[in-house]
């Protein structure tokens, strides 16, 4: 029959689409989207496309489905779809010349009847068009259908268009579950729940992949994104146990598919639960594995092992290994095995058992091998293991996976980079491939040497190949390395990446270590949004390590000199009851030592943390580390010595900072009972010498290069450049090949080594050191990852900038100093007060330069001077007993805050008075001083303010220029203000 055609036009991606459809259906189709379609316009809509045959083109057809998805015509899209997204195969009576015909209502309905004609897909057809089909045959509970639909499609188009078919599994589950979850009465009634939905995903995911077994995120993603999402929104959300459903759903599938399909399905849940950091669960999933006789994958093995350690639960590990030989096939096992073991037995045990079995005849096995040089790698005793490995080598046995991950451990933790990566190279060597352990031990390899690029590069390679799963871990290490550099943009890109990229859920830890990042890049408002935006997600309540984010926080608050807002963190985490752990304790130490000054409290809790029986709240060297650094800040050498006894009497590791505090004091009571520093000089050495030997109790393998640099420093200071050198040589022999210079990329010795030339006065040398750290500074700027100013490297010419200022003076190229000054101000380094007006006298030793020294005051250093003196004025009137002191606005305001008006940058009252006569020379050295005197006074109002409020007879003329401008001399000393030039 003729219908009454009307054009509709739509702009459509650009263009212009037509549809021919009647005025009726053209009105229910325009109207708006956010009212319910009525029941009579649905009839109407219905009627409409089930009695009329339209020729739609493939773009028509898809803009057509997305308008009565958008009006919710479920009922029609299914009559719209059978007839336009399919065609029937050659047993069609009107297939004529290969082409397919048009479906018609009969033969979809013997399509879905299971009959022939066999019905194909169309090849124009469009996955968003499958997946509105598919939602609507969810939305009308039409779920036979839709599992008659979804198997005929796997078996049709499964091999050529496999992505399609992942997104629509994933797609029906989703949707099927989302339904479970907004309406569960409804749901049950038509059988879709969690446990139903579950197995026919099992069942789909088998006609595409023969299974259902899955222990890789990265590589079956589309499979397996939104099973997880729906783990992790199930556990947080207010239904059954997780664990409940998905044993519901374990049983289903071993009901209907068999032991085979369960222990799969098993299998994917373990490490899904895993993945998401859900242990707990894990160890349920385990258990019901067990319980039901259930077949052992390595997978599961694997992730248990993990799981026991990562609850600390060490004696269990072993045995979990030893009742299950069937799966021993993951070399990452022996990881969580040795590290259990190393935890549960001591050194002396397992070194005594080893060596005994030399004396009975029974030579030692690689498992034997194994254990012990694990141990080995845990102490960092670099000539123990090497010795192990050739002797292993010798009687012909072939290293295996947990050889070669010891002996890479162990030179990582003794600080030998180099030779870290010649032992990664033995693993292509023996044909052993490094598990993702083994990649985080070289992510730590390549923080250690501040090489950030080439992580970025390591973890391209990884995931380009395909080598090992990229774990969150890994990010963590590179957003470490950021810290260091303060660079909280790549740090926030490698953050992004690894949530959108490689669907990692960011754990409470690292989310910490980017907020740490903000921290030390001074950015605390990034810090303090991230802890707002992600304290209240669920996934962050339920992990175990929530406290992260607020030691965080409470570290940016403290950093940020908030102490209210420090009070506040405190307050949340004691209300919330939220467990602490040592690193909480360590930034509360740095709150209480560095902001409250409560050393006495500090001190009385650590001696508290000392014997609590939690592991994770023990005081450990971090702890002493930050109290010792309060301590030696306020020159308490007593008490430094005091905690290194309390350390050593509780067996606890030292680590490089302790030791440098040591060193330290020790130098520092020396020299205050001004004896000679040959002791101090030899505790160093020997301390060097048991670290080179691995003999030192430390936490760390190496001695670290700031040490012996604070000794050098001191040593050619205040004792004899000399022995300096020598100490270095002595240095450079232990640590270093003799033919290489220790200081090529170390900062702390290149400093070092500038304070040392120049106090032997050897300038060449010490020209050369110090363009080497200009040139490894501008190395770290070319870096690609080098965005942002490193915050970390302003301090780096304090203390040796005058060094530099000497060496202009000794070779007469001070005409240079002001370049230089400017140079360092535009790469935004900072000098202490002492250095600057060392610079700006030696500015005004000369002419050309003097102004530079005059504009430098005036600008920044004058009104320091001003405040000081005025703060001493006003004191010593107020303390005189004058009455009217005591009204004063500015001694007021310092009485209610004491750290207020305290200049950071200041003229020392000895700098401006050698200042003033250099300024009353350079005005003799002029034709007209007076005339120069008036530029002066325009330029530099506020010096030379200060500079005329008493006379200067030394001055040609002196006299003279007083009476000519004897108004302008008596206002400025009266009102003691910059009076305008114009008065001059």
């Amino acid at each position: 029959m003729t219908l009454p055609i009307f054009t509709l036009m739509y702009n459509y991606n650009g263009g212009r689409i037509f549809k021919r459809v009647t005025q009726g259906v053209r009105r229910i189709l325009e109207a708006d989207k956010t009212v319910p379609l009525t029941t009579e316009d649905n009839k109407v809509l219905l009627k409409y496309f089930a009695d009329h045959r339209l020729m739609v083109q493939a773009h028509e057809r898809k803009h057509m489905l997305n308008l009565l998805r958008e009006r919710g015509a479920h009922e029609v899209i299914l009559k719209f779809g059978r007839k336009h997204l399919f065609v029937v195969n050659n047993y069609d009576t009107t297939y004529k010349k290969g082409k397919p015909a048009l479906v018609n209502n009969d033969r979809i309905n013997n399509f879905i009847s299971g009959k022939k004609p066999t019905i194909l897909l169309k090849d124009d057809v469009k996955v968003s068009e499958l997946r509105t089909f598919i939602f609507s045959l969810i939305a009308m509970r039409h779920t036979r259908e839709l599992d008659t639909f979804m198997e005929t499609i796997i078996s049709q188009i499964a091999l050529k268009r496999r992505g399609v078919i992942c997104d629509l599994i994933s797609a029906s589950y989703n949707e099927l579950m989302n339904m479970s979850c907004r309406d569960p009465e409804s749901a049950s009634k038509y059988n879709i729940t969690y446990a139903t939905t579950v197995d026919r995903w099992v069942r789909w995911v088998t006609m595409l992949e023969s299974g259902c077994e899955f222990t890789s995120y990265s590589n079956n993603r589309s499979l397996l994104r939104r099973v997880m999402k729906h783990i992790d929104l199930y556990a947080n959300g207010d239904r059954k146990p997780l664990f409940d459903a998905l044993s519901e759903s374990l049983d289903l599938v071993n009901n209907n598919k068999g032991i085979t399909a369960c222990s799969q399905l098993g299998t994917t849940f373990i490490y899904l639960s895993a993945y998401c950091k859900k242990f707990t669960l894990v160890e349920k999933l385990w258990k019901y594995k067990l319980d039901n006789k259930i077949p052992i994958h390595t997978a599961d093995l694997t992730t248990i092992m993990r799981t026991l350690n990562y609850k600390g639960k060490f004696e269990k590990v072993g045995k979990v290994y030893e009742s299950h030989p069937e799966a021993h096939h993951d070399s990452t096992q022996f990881d969580y095995l040795l590290l259990a073991r190393a935890k549960t037995l001591s050194w002396k045990a397992l070194k005594s058992q080893f060596d005994g079995l030399f004396g009975i005849g029974k030579l030692p096995n690689i498992r034997h091998y194994e254990i012990v040089m694990y141990s080995l790698a845990l102490l960092g005793d670099t000539d123990g293991i090497d010795k192990l490995f050739a002797q292993l080598l010798r009687r012909g046995m072939i290293p295996t996976y947990p050889i070669l991950q010891s002996m890479l451990q162990c030179h990582y933790k003794s600080s030998n980079s180099t030779i870290c990566f010649q032992q990664f190279q033995l693993f292509e060597k023996y044909s052993i491939r490094p598990t993702a352990a083994t990649y985080t031990i070289m992510f730590k390899v390549h923080r250690k040497m501040n090489d950030i690029t080439g992580a970025l590069r390591l973890l391209k390679t990884i995931t380009e190949e395909n080598l090992v799963p990229v774990v969150e871990e890994h990010f963590v290490i590179i957003m470490q390395m950021c810290a260091h550099i303060t660079n909280h943009l790549v740090a926030r890109e490698i953050f992004n990446i690894m949530k959108d990229h490689y669907d990692i859920n960011p754990s409470a830890s690292t989310v910490a270590t980017l907020m740490d990042v903000y921290t030390e890049a001074q950015q605390y408002d990034g810090a303090l949004t991230l802890f707002q935006d992600y304290s209240k997600k669920s996934s962050i309540r339920e992990d175990p390590d929530r406290i992260s984010i607020y030691s965080s926080a409470l570290y940016a608050k403290l950093k940020a000199k908030d102490e209210p807002g420090c009070d506040m963190i405190l307050e949340d985490v004691s209300k919330l009851d939220i467990p602490m752990n040592q690193r909480f304790y360590e930034i509360l130490l740095r709150y209480m030592v560095n902001n409250l000054k409560d050393y006495e409290g500090a001190e009385k809790l650590i001696l508290k943390m000392i014997k609590n029986p939690k592991w994770n709240m023990r005081a450990n060297s971090k702890h002493f580390e930050i109290l010792m650094g309060g301590y030696s800040r306020i020159s308490y050498n007593e008490g430094v010595f005091k905690l290194y006894k309390s350390m050593t009497d509780n067996d606890i590791r030292v680590n490089s900072k302790i030791l440098y505090y040591l060193v330290k004091s020790t130098f520092k009571v020396q020299m205050s009972q001004k004896e000679d520093l040959t002791k101090s000089i030899d505790f160093v050495d020997k301390i060097m010498i048991h670290s080179a030997e691995n003999n030192a109790y430390t936490s760390e393998g190496k001695f670290h290069p700031s040490i012996i640099g604070w000794a050098l420093r001191t040593v050619a200071k205040y004792y004899s450049p000399k022995k300096a050198l020598e100490m270095l040589n002595r240095y450079d022999k232990l640590f270093y090949d003799k033919n290489i210079r220790s200081v090529n990329n170390k900062f702390s010795l290149m400093r070092s080594l500038v304070v040392l030339f120049a106090e032997l006065g050897d300038w060449q040398q010490f020209e050369i050191m110090y363009q080497n750290i200009w040139n490894q500074i501008e190395r770290y700027e070319r870096l690609p990852t080098s965005t942002v100013p490193n915050v970390k490297l302003r301090s780096l010419f304090v203390g040796i900038f005058s060094y530099e200022i000497r060496h202009l003076k000794q070779t007469s190229n001070l005409e240079r100093l002001p370049g230089l000054l400017n140079e360092l101000k535009n790469k935004n380094f900072v000098l202490d007060n002492h250095t600057w007006n060392e610079a700006i006298l030696a500015l005004a030793s000369t002419d050309q330069t003097i102004e530079h020294a005059l504009k430098y005051v005036d600008t920044n250093f004058i009104h320091g001077y001003n405040l000081i003196h005025k703060n001493r004025l006003l004191t010593k009137l107020r303390n005189s007993s004058l009455s009217s002191m005591n009204d004063s606005w500015f001694l007021e305001k310092k009485r209610e805050k004491p750290t207020s008006f305290i200049p950071k940058l200041y003229l020392e009252s000895e700098t401006f008075d050698q200042l003033c006569q250099r300024v009353d020379r350079y005005l003799n050295s002029q034709v007209d001083p007076e005339d120069k005197l008036r530029q002066l006074v325009e330029q530099y109002k506020f010096f030379m303010k200060s500079y005329l409020l008493v006379p200067h007879h030394e001055v040609r003329n002196w006299d003279s220029i007083e009476r000519n401008h004897n108004s302008y001399f008596e206002e400025l000393r009266s009102t003691k203000r910059a009076i305008s030039v114009e008065k001059f």
